[in-house]
């Protein structure tokens, strides 16, 4: 009874911890663009805007959406299972 009960929170909290981890990683990659001069240089096309608009939170260099997808794609990468599946 008890197992069937934590088996239907499998899917939320995988859900939830997912967005956590990609959360934590976005921020993480934002950071990295501001302290290093090589991501910096593509950037700073980010905040090239002189007034935000609607345009500027989606305005990003070609490097940057390429070298951020990279780590996106680790945590969405298919792994094989640990454990045993039911």
């Amino acid at each position: 009874m008890i197992a069937g009960q934590i088996a239907s929170y499998r899917l939320p909290l995988s859900a939830a911890m997912l967005g956590l981890l990609l959360d934590c990683w976005t921020y993480f990659w934002h950071w990295l663009n501001h302290a290093s001069p090589f991501l910096w240089r593509f950037h700073r096309l980010h905040h090239s805007d002189r007034e935000m608009n609607v345009t500027t939170a989606n305005r990003f260099h070609l490097g940057e959406i390429t070298f951020g997808r990279v780590g996106v794609r680790g945590f969405a990468w298919p792994r094989p299972s640990c454990g045993n599946r039911e």
